[in-house]
């Protein structure tokens, strides 16, 4: 596109040219090449567009022959057109794939040497169609040839940052930024605009970002947030040098403008949709019709952001470079003056301005008491243990940090340790099991440096890790005593599984535990179960499906499939559960089934150096415990149908296969119903599997009767009896079939359906608290008081809520099961 904003180039007289050859040296580069015909190379042709354009907007700039904001406009449309361009060159119009840019390129105020940040959602993840597409896409734009590059591309704002994958799917998109999404990238997201795809795919992408982020209610809780973002960023960025000014990131730059608008577009735009824009100076203008700012304010700043745009062009033209620090001394030589006293002048305005929201950009953050005594004292009036005090700590504090430069690293140590104190004090956990547990960190860290600076600038990490630490002996102590994982842990992120099996069985008993520290530490924050199980699901879906990938590279016809049943099949996975599997064959098994079979099993349940994967469960398969390990489909089908006794017909419920099957599991063993014969033999099992209460001071939340398994066996037992097929695999699913079977008793359906999610919830918490597996709750033991903590409440407290969620449970099912009214 032409740059209609802007004059053409052919308008400068030569003496403006040869000034610009002698203050600009790569104009002359450019010049030469866009001399030249017009390429028929699409490479080389999009340089030629671009470097054609980029001399345009940059001579604009240091004539001054039109406004910053026009500049910015102009150079962001003709970038949008090589993007797209280039985009239909690589095939990716012909893709379920839709690109979103984010920064100065989604506000349309790109500047002229600066990347475009961008990511990629697809509908269907990324595929190796996709995969190949995106590597020439980058190639096309960013790759340096003898006639330059196009585009800088940046894809580290992505969800999950460098180390995630490159595409995302819209499920992934979601979760991640509803689960994980920081302050910081809901302000990011202000300027995300889907520019590239398809049309449905790209409305659900900004709308989710929309919900991300603005809330509808007002959030000033991300005050704080935003107060130490802003600090970190200007420690990052200091200078030294009084001479020296980061026009982007320095105090009162164009960073700390962006910060504060968009701040004030959050905190308001959940409300008003009218201050959802991309653009920052017409949020500015938004902010100045609704006057949530003083005018004199709102003035300052946008005559100080486009100033200061226009030297951060002026600092970047002359080599085309990513560079924003101004030297006061010798300011960039252009047709528009401005003097250091009116840069300090602009720069004082904007801290002023913006610390009456954010704070000060130079941290006042308390600090660890200097002396041992005065360490003891603090330690006491937090309220940790005596042993804590003087044993725990004293080891802690001595373990100086190992490094070159031991007075910057040995002030980012204490500064860590004294936030995982006041973190873990302010949790209302088991701050002396959270101290124990750091202490055997940073022992396994042996004092590394590396590992304390970046704890010390990152409060989000040290939250998790103070919670971690202080709720889960289990969790806990992986993280203490294999502190690698604290990478993963940070990052969130997963590269692929090697393709050596040793490495690839090591990496992937890794990822296991990796999965569930960062599932507990969500379910820490969001209590929310179904999530949970959820995450540790595809968790174990993702390592069986890599690992039979791996064993069996028969053709599909030809390979063992799987089907999940029990917990792992109904997606309801917790804490350290096995996985029940059973294994199918598309013909008669043979012997290389069982061979791939045995193998599976083995490199599963072994142990490896990151710990056992799995541990692996077989006894639901048709022939029981003691017949062959593999049944092909026919037989598997006919079993169901014809031989499965009721309460194999109540496991396989729950099953869920990996692929296409025929026939659907959940009609076949729902259509027989159940006889009165098998309902008195459903009841004898119950009676055997479920426990009466024998002491109020002691509950088992799985066996005792009203507890989880109880309500499963009942719930499974109506949905046989009334011959329902239910939508999905889980208890909830199977509820909501009965729910609609049964209108009528649809309050006490769902009043079951909320006390399984809350034994589940309870349940899941005690396995964190733990340091052991089962279900036996007893409320007075560390454990129990544990447990408490982390519900909120007290032992006798809990106690109460067990109970009355078991008695309630008893009652409804008494009325509802068909086993209890069983002659």
């Amino acid at each position: 596109m032409s740059g209609l904003l802007l004059p053409e180039i052919e308008s400068y007289r030569p003496e403006e040219w040869t000034e610009a050859f002698q203050w600009l040296p790569v104009v002359k580069k450019y010049k030469s090449w866009i001399d030249t015909p017009k390429p028929q190379d699409p490479a080389a042709l999009l340089r030629w567009v671009r470097h054609r354009g980029w001399l345009q907007a940059a001579l604009a700039t240091y004539f001054d022959r039109a406004s910053t904001s026009d500049i910015c406009l102009t150079w962001s449309l003709l970038c949008e057109d090589l993007l797209d361009q280039a985009w239909r060159a690589c095939g990716l119009n012909d893709l379920p794939i839709c690109m979103t840019v984010v920064g100065k390129m989604g506000s349309q105020e790109l500047n002229l040497s600066s990347d475009i940040d961008m990511f990629f959602v697809s509908q269907i993840g990324i595929t190796p169609e996709i995969d190949r597409a995106l590597k020439r896409f980058r190639a096309l734009l960013a790759d340096p040839t003898e006639n330059g590059f196009v585009i800088r591309l940046d894809f580290d704002l992505r969800p999950g940052g460098r180390f995630a994958p490159l595409v995302s799917t819209l499920p992934q998109l979601e979760d991640y930024y509803w689960s994980q999404g920081e302050t910081w990238e809901r302000l990011a997201m202000v300027r995300a605009r889907t520019l590239l795809g398809p049309t449905d795919l790209c409305a659900a992408v900004q709308q989710t970002l929309s919900a991300f982020t603005y809330r509808r209610f007002l959030d000033y809780t991300l005050l704080d947030d935003l107060r130490q973002l802003r600090s970190r960023i200007h420690q990052h960025y200091q200078t030294p040098n009084q001479d020296e000014f980061h026009v982007k990131a320095g105090i009162g730059g164009l960073r700390d403008i962006e910060l504060f608008v968009h701040a004030l577009q959050v905190l308001h735009g959940g409300k008003d949709r009218g201050l959802r824009t991309h653009s920052t100076s017409k949020a500015l203008m938004a902010l100045r019709d609704r006057r949530i700012l003083p005018e004199n304010d709102l003035s300052h700043l946008e005559t100080t952001y486009w100033q200061f745009r226009h030297l951060e062009h002026l600092v970047q033209i002359p080599e085309d470079r990513q560079t924003h620090l101004l030297n006061l001394t010798q300011l960039p030589r252009s047709h528009r003056s401005c003097d250091r006293d009116t840069i300090e002048h602009l720069r004082s305005g904007v801290d002023t301005i913006v610390t009456s929201l954010l704070g000060s950009a130079i941290s006042q953050e308390s600090s660890l008491p200097s002396t041992p005594e005065d360490q003891e004292c603090w330690l006491r009036d937090l309220g940790f243990s005596e042993d804590s005090v003087t044993r725990v700590w004293p080891e802690l504090i001595n373990q100086t940090a190992k490094s070159t430069r031991l007075e910057r690293d040995e002030t980012s140590r204490r500064k860590f340790l004294h936030n995982f104190v006041i973190e873990t004090a302010k949790s209302g956990l088991d701050k002396n099991l959270g101290l124990s547990l750091l202490s055997n960190f940073t022992q396994s860290i042996r004092a590394k440096a590396t590992f304390f600076t970046l704890l010390a600038r990152e409060p989000r990490i040290v939250r998790d890790l103070a919670r971690l630490f202080s709720t889960s002996p289990y969790l806990g102590s992986i993280l203490a005593l294999r502190p690698e994982l604290i990478d993963s842990f940070v990052f969130k992120s997963h590269e692929g599984f090697s393709a050596d099996l040793e490495l690839q069985l090591e990496q992937m008993a890794e990822y296991r535990l990796l999965t569930e520290i960062i599932a507990a530490n969500q379910f820490l924050n969001d209590r929310n179960p179904a999530r949970l199980s959820d995450n540790l699901s595809r968790c174990a879906d993702y390592l069986t499906h890599e690992l039979l990938k791996s064993l069996d590279t028969r053709a599909p016809n030809q390979a063992l499939s799987l089907i999940a049943l029990g917990k792992w099949g109904g997606r309801e996975l917790g804490f350290r559960s096995d996985l029940d599997v059973v294994f199918v064959s598309p013909q008669t098994p043979n012997q290389e089934d069982h061979k791939i079979a045995k193998r599976f099993i083995n490199r599963l349940s072994d142990v490896h150096k990151g710990g056992r994967i799995y541990n692996i469960d077989l006894r639901l398969r048709p022939s029981g415990s003691a017949g062959p390990m593999i049944v092909s489909f026919e037989s598997l089908r006919e079993f169901l149908r014809e031989r499965a006794q009721a309460w194999e017909r109540q496991a396989y419920l729950k099953a869920r296969p990996f692929g296409e099957l025929e026939f659907s599991i959940r009609s076949l063993v729902s259509q027989r119903g159940l006889s009165s014969p098998e309902l008195t033999e459903l009841r004898d099992i119950r009676n055997k599997l479920i426990v009466p209460a024998t002491s109020s001071a002691v509950v088992n939340l799985k066996h005792q009767v009203g507890g989880l398994v109880d309500v499963e066996l009942g719930v499974q037992t109506m949905v046989l009896y009334n011959r329902l097929s239910p939508e999905g695999p889980a208890i909830d699913d199977m509820i909501k079939a009965l729910i609609n079977l049964q209108p009528t008793a649809s309050p006490r359906l769902k009043t079951l359906a909320r006390n399984y999610t809350d034994l589940r919830t309870i349940e899941q918490m005690y396995q964190l608290a733990a340091n052991h597996s089962g279900s036996n709750l007893e409320y007075s033991s560390a454990e129990g008081l544990r447990l408490s903590q982390l519900l909120g409440s007290t032992p006798e407290t809990t106690s109460d809520r067990v109970a009355h969620l078991l008695n309630q449970n008893t009652e409804i099912l008494k009325d509802l099961d068909p086993v209890r009214k069983a002659p």
